[in-house]
């Protein structure tokens, strides 16, 4: 009996698994999204901790509306899941303006082992999600798209209290001192300019 009590009070007393960087403490982030200073749409970040694991959950939300007519719609439904800092799961569901993607990620070690509409693919070295809300991102060297599941190589730099990814995602990005995702600015396909402004 003593033993199975003092088993309890050690269990008890072993510390939660630490917030990870980037994790503010009311559990959200959330972002207006921007096209040449028109607000076109919403992020939105929910974390949570669940035994060992870290969930994050991002929902994007965009609708451009040209001349009062939709011209471009993007949603898109994330779920990431973290132990230790490390990225282990990750699902995503998005319709990018009628074109439907399911994407599936699994860790094996520093690999992804990655299922895209139905499609099997494993990408070496690559563990870190193109999700941003992450300052681990400004020190990786690939990247996975949460949308499509491609690899993306990059280069990130520091400057001016801001950090500039180039490469296969191009991306300027400043972070508060805590970690945490404060705006992120890039041009479009179109050329237009993209920027999340943290609310």
């Amino acid at each position: 009996m003593r033993g199975l009590l003092f088993a309890l009070i050690l269990i008890c007393a072993l510390p939660a698994q630490a917030a990870m960087p980037g994790t503010p403490d009311g559990g959200q982030l959330a972002f207006t999204v921007m096209r040449n200073g028109q607000a076109i749409g919403r992020i939105l970040y929910s974390f949570e901790t669940n035994g060992d694991s870290q969930i994050v959950r991002v929902q994007t939300r965009i609708l451009y509306v040209l001349m009062g007519i939709p011209f471009y719609r993007f949603e898109h439904d994330a779920v990431e899941t973290w132990s230790h800092g490390r990225l282990t799961d990750l699902t995503s569901s998005t319709n990018d303006d009628g074109k439907k993607l399911e994407l599936t990620v699994k860790a094996e070690g520093h690999d992804l082992l990655v299922t895209m509409n139905g499609k099997a693919d494993r990408l070496e070295k690559t563990n870190m999600p193109a999700s941003l809300w992450n300052i681990q991102t400004t020190k990786a060297d690939r990247l996975i798209d949460t949308v499509d599941g491609k690899q993306l190589e990059i280069v990130a730099s520091q400057q001016d209290g801001h950090f500039t990814l180039s490469g296969k995602l191009n991306r300027t990005l400043w972070y508060d001192s805590k970690g945490m995702l404060s705006q992120a600015r890039f041009n479009a396909r179109d050329g237009s300019e993209i920027r999340y402004v943290r609310d």
